[in-house]
């Protein structure tokens, strides 16, 4: 977990930012990676099963096409600076100018000795997130290094980008899939595909089978997808990221581009 992005990195330098991209970090072993850190990963492609790989399918196709990126959490006022970062841009060491553990605490309004028992349920409940110029919000994970004091990132920031603090949403959790659907054209889809972050299942208090059965009877299309360590999306006014807690859709056409 992690690698995803320097991975989706590559093939952005190589293919370009404008490029629709849509997949996972593969998530095979959850809770005994998560509770553990034991599990493993394995991915499959022409007859053989691979470890510790990726594996990237480029399609070419004149049938019309939607990439979307929806999760269950919204907007607050409480807002962090990054005011320090190592050098490598992934350790978070200071938050509007102040210790970033201590600085995070009292913006979610928890002890920073409470937060560090589990630290998992406050970052998933209350994670930081990006906002776009289109007003969309990407959420970007962070946890505790063992020093108890400073933040590991999943993704590679700069000195002054500005995190809004998210805040999770019980009803728009169970609806993420169902608003991607509702926006599409649904009198003409082939097929839909979700990549869905394992950690929802952790969040969704064993209703995500509820919605999916909402999903079946609401829209009479096939569709299908996975749960994964991470979701790799991009929409009609974002390039490609690597996502966390989020749903990440590709939507085939029975139509063509033309």
């Amino acid at each position: 977990a992690g690698d995803e992005i320097e991975f989706l990195n590559g093939i952005l330098e190589a293919a370009g930012p404008h490029i629709p991209v849509f997949g996972a970090g593969a998530g095979s072993d959850f809770e005994n990676y998560l509770y553990k850190n034991t599990g493993k990963n394995y991915q499959f492609a022409n007859g053989k099963v691979y470890t510790n790989s990726g594996i990237v399918a480029f399609v070419v196709s004149n049938l019309y096409f939607e990439n979307n990126v929806k999760h269950g959490y919204l907007t607050t006022n409480d807002f962090a600076a990054v005011t320090k970062l190592n050098n490598t841009g992934y350790e978070i060491l200071e938050i509007n100018g102040k210790s970033a553990i201590e600085e995070y605490c009292r913006l979610i309004h928890v002890k920073s000795p409470v937060y560090l028992k589990d630290p998992f349920k406050y970052s998933l409940m209350r994670p930081f997130g990006i906002t776009a110029l289109d007003g969309s919000t990407y959420i970007k994970e962070a946890l505790p290094n063992p020093d108890g004091k400073t933040f590991h990132s999943t993704l590679k920031l700069h000195k002054n980008t500005i995190l809004n603090i998210l805040k999770f949403d019980q009803k728009s959790h169970k609806k993420t899939m169902g608003e991607i659907l509702q926006e599409s054209k649904k009198n003409s889809i082939a097929v839909a595909l979700f990549c869905s972050c394992s950690t929802r299942r952790l969040l969704s208090e064993k209703t995500e089978l509820q919605a999916i059965e909402v999903l079946k009877k609401s829209f009479k299309i096939p569709f299908f997808g996975m749960y994964n360590f991470s979701e790799i999306g991009s929409t009609k006014t974002n390039s490609a990221q690597v996502h966390g807690e989020t749903v990440t859709s590709l939507i085939i056409y029975d139509q063509l581009l033309v």
